[in-house]
């Protein structure tokens, strides 16, 4: 197997029990009480995340609006300030220069007291003032559903603001597109298509998609329909349509998540690849497309609208419709994923989504490694060869070589009884997260379970990219070829490490381990 070493590694024999090496020039210090806990009031809370989004108060959900302009990433979202539970729907809004640190901003859009609620949508930047409602560079138009109100429909009304989203005005002929009478109908995202010169929306409609074109933000015409499909049923929702190229030719993907219900567990993210003309989506993946992630804890996820450099990057809500309104945080409930970048490859079996951890998070790391090991031998059972080694917000690289366990792989949040464990299982030929003995996994039924993504050993060995927050662990696979995104609830005290295999011995190579800094969250002014 090739493999990349940072340049702070350190070859060393292979024997387990052996101390983690690190830099004698850089060293890193063991995690105190104090960074355990924080005397920050934000991060004394209890599952506050260190560097994943999160709302000062209240309830977050799926992100809306999600656009790069003027030097700023803003991000919009689904938000009940006054409670950390689920409606009445307002826009929430933060700004960030690097997609790391961000800056909480007052409520963006709130209910209107005819139209209702405010469900989820885009926000796109009208520079040629097409609308006629506001003029400049930092025009933004935010593009949204309209839920219930008067008349109990869900419909789409559109916003402007001349300030770069600091304020908006609600355009007075809302409702741009009224309802046609189904009961579900929300959640647009709309992009510019050049080659057509038009605005283009994609909106889920009950068990599809509808399509449609303007010339203004304002006036919208339905141009076509996608599904449904077998393996799609239930309500579609929060569409994303972007191009990406493959081997230099511009290939299309159409997102989609599916809604089956509150408090079930098969409400889950789809992609699917194809062609896109300004009017129609054509699939050449086969529907329902590729799953987006094996976690259960990624949904509604939104790319940037305008990313610099053709970058397409997406986050998504952290959290799972089967027990989201019951998590155990205070005062807030929610908070998104970290920033991916996307691209294609195709596997042999057709062109798939790869989601690798946006760069920039690159920043949260410490000057060195508190762990750098080019292999560690685990015997059967649990190896101590990273005892020392803590954190409860972490990055780690490692390549899993099962050899003849069973399973093998890394277990994290350890300590007490408690811990999450993230390998590979060779009899299964699948990447896992195992959070049965994770914490409080009692606030609700099933929590307790282990999440499982298909995918086969590359020179008999499985690389990871795990990143491990408070409340949270997100997998990156063999390069983001599949992702598990997985909440947790342990202890503060549980933030140990310890390699593991099951059924023989195996073997983790390239093992390197960042602790990373809290990032910041400016209050809103």
């Amino acid at each position: 197997m090739r493999r990349s070493h940072a340049f702070w590694l350190v070859a060393l024999a292979p024997l387990a029990g052996c101390p983690p090496l690190q830099d004698p020039q850089c060293p890193e210090p063991l995690m105190s009480d104090a960074d355990k806990t924080s005397s920050s009031e934000r991060y004394a809370e209890l599952y506050r995340p260190r560097y994943h989004f999160s709302p000062e108060r209240g309830w977050l959900s799926d992100p809306n609006g999600l656009i790069y302009l003027d030097g700023e990433w803003h991000m919009f979202f689904q938000h009940n300030p006054d409670e950390p539970m689920w409606g009445p729907m307002s826009w929430g809004h933060a700004v960030s220069s690097d997609l790391v640190n961000w800056q909480h901003l007052p409520v963006a859009l709130r209910p209107h007291a005819q139209l209702g609620t405010v469900f989820s949508g885009t926000a796109v930047s009208d520079r040629a003032n097409s609308s006629g409602l506001c003029t400049g560079a930092s025009c933004l138009v935010a593009v949204f559903t309209h839920a219930f109100g008067d008349d109990g429909q869900q419909k789409q009304s559109i916003a402007a603001s001349s300030d770069g989203g600091r304020t908006f005005t609600e355009y007075s002929g809302n409702p741009v597109i009224p309802n046609p009478g189904l009961i579900d109908f929300r959640d647009p995202k709309v992009l510019w298509h050049a080659p057509t010169s038009r605005w283009v929306m994609a909106l889920a409609a009950g068990d599809r998609a509808h399509f449609y074109t303007s010339q203004d933000l304002k006036s919208w015409t339905k141009v076509s329909e996608l599904g449904p499909f077998d393996g799609l049923e239930g309500a579609w929702e929060c569409p994303d349509l972007f191009p990406l190229t493959l081997g230099g030719v511009e290939k299309w993907v159409f997102k989609l998540d599916r809604n089956v219900g509150l408090g079930e567990s098969d409400n889950l993210g789809f992609a699917m690849v194809g062609g896109f003309d300004g009017e129609r989506f054509e699939p050449e993946t086969t529907p329902p497309g590729r799953r987006l992630d094996f976690g259960p804890d990624f949904y509604a996820a939104q790319s940037f609208n305008d990313a610099p450099d053709g970058r397409r990057i997406w986050l998504g809500w952290r959290e799972s419709w089967q027990y989201a309104l019951g998590t155990p945080t205070d005062p807030w409930r929610g908070s998104m994923t970290i920033p991916r970048e996307l691209s294609l490859v195709d596997d042999g079996a057709g062109p798939m989504l790869l989601q690798r951890p946006a760069p920039e998070l690159r920043a949260l790391r410490g000057a060195c490694a508190i762990a750098s090991q080019a292999a560690i031998d685990v015997p059967e059972g649990v190896s101590d060869a990273l005892t020392g080694v803590e954190g409860d917000a972490l990055e780690i690289n490692l390549v899993v070589e099962p050899k003849d366990a069973r399973a093998a792989g890394l277990a994290v949040r350890r300590g007490g009884g408690e811990e999450t464990r993230i390998g590979y299982d060779r009899e299964r030929g699948v990447v896992f997260v195992d959070r049965t003995t994770s914490g409080d996994v009692l606030f609700v039924s099933n929590f307790g379970a282990r999440f499982e993504a298909p995918l086969s050993l590359r020179d008999g060995g499985m690389p990871l990219t795990i990143f491990v927050d408070r409340a949270s662990v997100e997998v990156f696979a063999d390069g983001g070829r599949a992702v598990l995104s997985v909440n947790v609830y342990p202890l503060p005290s549980s933030v140990g490490l310890a390699p593991f295999a099951e059924g023989g011995p195996a073997r983790l190579l390239d093992v390197e381990v960042q602790r990373l800094k809290n990032a910041t969250f400016t209050p809103a002014p």
